[in-house]
Order: structure tokens, then C-alpha cells, then sequence
């Protein structure tokens, strides 16, 4: 596995030299590309187009934070990317819609039925900040991937 991260500011995203920051990154071929920042710089116009332009068939995700964190440094306002090339490991993106926390379980089941019989080794799970419960999402997913699952 190989891992490269990039931290990006205001200034690339408003120059558009994202795509060139963007080189050491894609020239690692991920399958994985993890986008963690505030809602300010998820929510630019075009970013989504960038992402998938510079990133064909990789799988990519990301959500919003109150800080973004690279190594040692904790950034405010910015955009941490992360990809994430395997070396053995294939990655499948499922996703599922959770629109109150009384949906939780339902939620998780959707998602670990759309992993069953994937040769699946762990689980990465993302989801919104509130009108969530995270254990009985987990519980959810659990139930249709087995307990051996790390998630």
C-alpha cells in the first residue's frame, strides 16, 4: 500500500491549479481518494469535476470537518486529500440514503447487503454528522457482513 496526501488552500482552488497540485497524487494511480474540509471548500463549483477528471475509476469520497488534519499539522478552511493505492486490494463504493436516526440499522443493512459476497476483508464507513446513530449503523452492517468484518 502506498499512501500520498495533499493539503489545499484557498489560493490553488481560486487560481484552478488544483489539477496540477493534483500530479504527485494521481501519478500514484490510487483506487482510493479520501477529501476531507469545510463545507466552504467541498461545496466550490467545479471541485467534483476536477476530482473525477484527474481520478477516473478511482473511488472517491470525502466529508466535511471542523479541521482537516495532515500529519503533524491541523488546518482550518482547506481541503486534505489523501490516495490511497493497494497493492492486492480491490476497493468498492456502496452507498445508502439515511434521512432520519430512526433509519440507522435499516441503513446499515442496505449498505452491508450491497457487500455481501465481495470478498470483503473491512469496511470504511462515512455518514453524516447528525441524525445518525453510528452503533446501530455499525450493528446494521454487521449484521449482513458477519462479526469477523473489521468495520
Amino acid at each position: 500500500m502506498e499512501i500520498r496526501q495533499l493539503l489545499v488552500r484557498d489560493q490553488a482552488l481560486e487560481n484552478q491549479s488544483l489539477s496540477r497540485l493534483l500530479e504527485p497524487l494521481t501519478a500514484l494511480s490510487p483506487q482510493l481518494v479520501i477529501a476531507f474540509g469545510c463545507t466552504t471548500q467541498l461545496s466550490r463549483p467545479g471541485l467534483t469535476e476536477i476530482l473525477t477528471t484527474a481520478f477516473p475509476g478511482t473511488a472517491i469520497v470525502g466529508c466535511s470537518t471542523a479541521g482537516e488534519i495532515l500529519g503533524p499539522q491541523v488546518e482550518s478552511d482547506s481541503l486534505a486529500l489523501t490516495a490511497i493505492h493497494f497493492e492486492r486490494t480491490s476497493v468498492r463504493l456502496v452507498h445508502a440514503e439515511l434521512t432520519s436516526m430512526e433509519q440507522s440499522s435499516a441503513c446499515g443493512e442496505a449498505l452491508g447487503d450491497q457487500l455481501i459476497g465481495t470478498n470483503l476483508r473491512a469496511v470504511l464507513v462515512l455518514g453524516q454528522g447528525l441524525a445518525i446513530n453510528g452503533s446501530t449503523l455499525v450493528q446494521g452492517i454487521a449484521s449482513r457482513t458477519g462479526s469477523q468484518i473489521p468495520i
